[in-house]
């Protein structure tokens, strides 16, 4: 979308403090997030890229291990990457 101002969302409810260029700002950070999320993903879950955990820590993100984790965790966690998984294949 190129005008996020046009969207049906802030039709409805104009934002009182947001600027046209803190929109750029939000949708530009949006941009560069998303792009990692789906770096680790094909990284970590799917395996289809070689791991780089260069600026992780930076990120505050943290590697779980699926073999500490309790059962019940496990089962949540593997329902969430599924999700994710079919979500990011079919768009």
């Amino acid at each position: 979308m190129d005008n996020y101002i046009e969207h049906e969302l802030f039709m409805k409810n104009p934002p009182s403090q947001l600027t046209p260029e803190g929109l750029v700002k939000l949708n530009n950070a949006y941009k560069e997030e998303l792009k990692r999320i789906k770096e680790i993903y094909h990284q970590e879950v799917i395996k289809t890229e070689r791991i780089n955990t260069k600026g992780r820590h930076h990120l505050e993100i943290v590697k779980t291990d699926i073999k500490s984790m309790k059962p019940s965790q496990k089962r949540k966690l593997l329902k969430e990457i599924i999700k994710t998984h079919l979500a990011l294949h079919l768009n």
